[in-house]
């Protein structure tokens, strides 16, 4: 794991970011003017459109997995949980 990859990694999550958010713009402007009616419906497709936009923002593992799909970059693993994953873990053999 290097700092290029840290750096590649970041880079292409900033990118899918900008990319989510416009998405999320995009759908508001539609509701806005071509799904709404009147003034008052304007008012909660713009306000209620963006919370929507940031209570379902995509999680970690979507972010990642998309990450990869749209521009080919891994997240990259990270060393201290390699080590631990090889080192065995103190279980009882077999208390029963």
């Amino acid at each position: 794991m290097t700092t290029e990859q840290h750096q590649a990694y970041a880079a292409a999550e900033k990118k899918f970011w900008v990319l989510y958010t416009v998405i999320a713009i995009a759908v508001l402007a539609y509701l806005f003017f071509f799904v709404a009616t009147d003034t008052e419906e304007k008012v909660f497709y713009s306000l209620m459109g963006s919370a929507v936009a940031y209570v379902f923002r995509p999680s970690q593992k979507f972010t990642a997995h998309w990450t990869q799909r749209l521009f080919g970059v891994a997240k990259p693993v990270d060393e201290t949980k390699v080590q631990s994953a090889d080192k065995p873990e103190d279980k009882p053999e077999n208390p029963a």
